[in-house]
């Protein structure tokens, strides 16, 4: 008799097994990181900058979230 199960997804599949939350740790060795406030068109926008600690040229990722720069407003959501 099962007394205690739960079931978790693969590949959209749900199958039996035991699905344990945890927190994901990024190791931050050799990253600068902080907030910073970005200045678009005349409005300071706050922001999250993490970027490898060595100098030189290095690819970028912008990820915007919530805020519509066309209409000027932040998105309540």
């Amino acid at each position: 008799m099962l007394k205690f199960g739960a079931y978790t997804t693969v590949g959209g599949v749900l199958t039996p097994g035991v699905s344990l939350a945890q927190a994901i740790v990024t190791d931050t060795k050799g990253i600068a990181a902080g907030d910073v406030q970005l200045d678009v068109g005349g409005t300071r926008i706050p922001a999250y900058e993490a970027r490898p600690e060595a100098p030189g040229r290095h690819p970028i990722v912008v990820a915007i979230s919530g805020y519509l720069a066309f209409f000027g407003r932040h998105l309540k959501g």
